[in-house]
């Protein structure tokens, strides 16, 4: 990610604590080389979080864009 350019959008890094297919470091490293991304990790779930437990999921995305 070093040359990637900074984004103008806004950006929710979102991963599940129970991911099995991404460790946790990855997911914070990611956030934390996107200039002003947000890190969010979803109590409870895994990498499917938006099957698992679709209401917070949703809830939190939606909290993340503004209730638009």
């Amino acid at each position: 990610m070093r040359n990637s350019r900074p984004s103008p959008a806004s950006v929710l890094v979102a991963d599940g604590d129970h991911d099995e297919a991404i460790k946790r470091e990855h997911t914070e490293y990611i956030a934390a080389t996107i200039p002003r991304a947000g890190l969010l990790i979803l109590p409870n779930v895994s990498h499917f979080a938006f099957l698992q437990d679709p209401e917070l999921f949703n809830y939190a995305i939606l909290h993340f864009l503004g209730d638009r």
